[in-house]
């Protein structure tokens, strides 16, 4: 995203199930209900458009998921009939027809009319930026206008990924106390298990290899021995 708005450029990303912070990177989105079209435009303005239909959303619920939810059956709990001026739940042809008719849309309309300012006679080239390699030495790029932070490829040493990748997966560990002891538990029962087994199975093959006596009282004339699988005599 960075790279994207330092270099002028637009992305276009698909996303299933987006957190809100990996949400909150994307200046516009784009929803599909049933393969139409519901709403297009900025995401700061998401929550108000769908709140002048009558949606309006909960508390513990982010905008990415209630987004995502208000053109399923799930939407139905958070409308609103005094609110909206449709008197049902909307469906994807009504919510459609909704954004068809709103202000943003005739924007959208209004600016894909207007005429595109863009040199298309090729007398003056355009910027062109390999992502891989966003190196200004590279043949062909013209991209002084860029942060040297962008330009470089890799901004931390490998000793210092390593650290905050440890530091990280730590911290998670962190926040999920309850998970890692449970887990601790689990493998350890597991593993002992597993040890008992794994020796009842040596004992098993020596005493059968190499019959070891066992001494009990026997007649008066001395001991009897009783070895694994045998008498002796």
């Amino acid at each position: 995203m960075n790279f994207a708005k330092a270099a002028g450029t637009t992305r276009l990303v698909s996303l299933l199930q987006p957190g809100p912070e990996t949400f909150s990177l994307f200046d516009e989105v784009i929803l599909l209900a049933e393969g139409q079209l519901i709403y297009a435009g900025p995401i700061d303005q998401v929550v108000d458009y769908f709140g002048s239909l009558g949606y309006s959303q909960p508390n513990t619920m982010d905008v990415a998921d209630f987004v995502q939810s208000i053109a399923t059956p799930d939407g139905e709990m958070m409308f609103n009939a005094e609110e909206s001026p449709n008197n049902e739940h909307y469906t994807a042809s009504s919510f459609a027809e909704a954004f068809r008719s709103s202000q943003r849309h005739q924007d959208i309309i209004s600016e894909l009319s207007s005429p595109l300012e863009c040199n298309w006679s090729g007398k003056q080239q355009l910027e062109v930026i390999d992502e891989e390699n966003p190196s200004p030495d590279t043949p062909g790029n013209n991209n002084n206008g860029l942060p040297d932070t962008i330009k470089q490829p890799y901004m931390n040493s490998f000793g210092t990924s390593i650290k905050l990748i440890v530091k990280r997966n730590l911290t998670l560990l962190k926040r999920d106390k309850e998970f890692l002891i449970g887990k601790t538990v689990e493998n350890f029962g597991m593993v002992s298990n597993e040890f008992m087994m794994q020796a009842f199975l040596c004992v098993h093959i020596l005493c059968s290899l190499y019959p070891l006596p066992l001494i009990y009282p026997g007649n008066r004339n001395g001991l009897n021995l009783l070895t694994v699988g045998r008498f002796s005599e």
